[in-house]
């Protein structure tokens, strides 16, 4: 067997292994924190992939930087739906970036092992996107202070974070999760750095609509679905109001910012 052949052997070896280890984590104790094309639940993997087609709005022929990007399928998307010049995607976890590398790679895209929070990058990043990170980390206003440092001065952060359902939790029961925000907490906690130019909501289910799409699906003689898509929302950052918000309801806050 040739050199090539051995390492495209190894290769899907070592993903086997990566996807074996995280899906029995994810059986025996429901812990699945990745996103992993075909083993994520099609409920979660539809949330992650509308955010990163979000995003995609924003990319085109531009410098982005994925952060803390995972096993890579959203960094990929970005280059290609988003069509960016450049996609630089930072992991924490070396299996990961490796992970991100064989089965999402793509010519304009590069995956390294950093630790965002001590990054340092030249402010070159016409687009930095951060989805589902914050929650994660210590010290979140410090990281946004990294983030603020990586973009150019005309720059676009797109930072998401689940709502939690009080004003702030500094015990979520996402075991990965050091604390979540509410609605206005988040916006305040991200305004102390950025200017939020527009409020995007992600929900997992709408009650009042997804009530209605049934009925009216009924009466109509339609199948009826049984599976809400996480609907998406937005809102100007002036006018965003809570009493604007179908209650109670689960979902993401996702925030399109710039620098002050």
């Amino acid at each position: 067997m040739n050199t090539s052949a051995t390492d495209a052997l190894n290769d899907e070896i070592f993903c086997l292994k990566y996807e074996m280890r995280l899906l029995a984590g994810h059986l025996l104790e429901q812990k699945l924190e990745r996103w992993i094309e075909g083993f994520t639940s099609p409920e979660i993997q539809i949330e992650h992939m509308q955010r990163y087609d979000f995003a995609s709005r924003f990319t085109k022929g531009l410098k982005v930087l994925d952060v803390a990007c995972g096993t890579g399928r959203g960094s990929r998307m970005l280059a290609e739906k988003g069509a960016a010049s450049e996609v630089i995607g930072f992991d924490i976890d070396a299996g990961t970036v490796r992970y991100a590398q064989i089965r999402n790679g793509h010519p304009r895209v590069t995956f390294n092992v950093a630790d965002i929070q001590e990054l340092s990058h030249p402010p070159d990043f016409d687009v930095v996107v951060c989805f589902e990170t914050i929650e994660h980390l210590s010290r979140p206003e410090l990281f946004l202070n990294r983030l603020a440092a990586l973009l150019k001065s005309e720059g676009v952060l797109l930072i998401s974070t689940p709502v939690s359902a009080s004003e702030f939790n500094a015990k979520p029961v996402n075991q990965y999760h050091l604390q979540e925000w509410g609605c206005p907490a988040f916006q305040r906690l991200v305004s102390s750095k950025f200017k939020i130019r527009r409020i995007h909501l992600q929900y997992r289910s709408i009650p009042r609509f997804w009530t209605r799409a049934r009925v009216l699906a009924k009466l109509r003689g339609h199948a009826v679905p049984t599976r809400a898509t996480p609907q998406w929302r937005e809102f100007d950052a002036a006018s965003f109001s809570l009493d604007a918000l179908d209650s109670p309801w689960a979902g993401f806050q996702i925030l399109e910012c710039s620098l002050p």
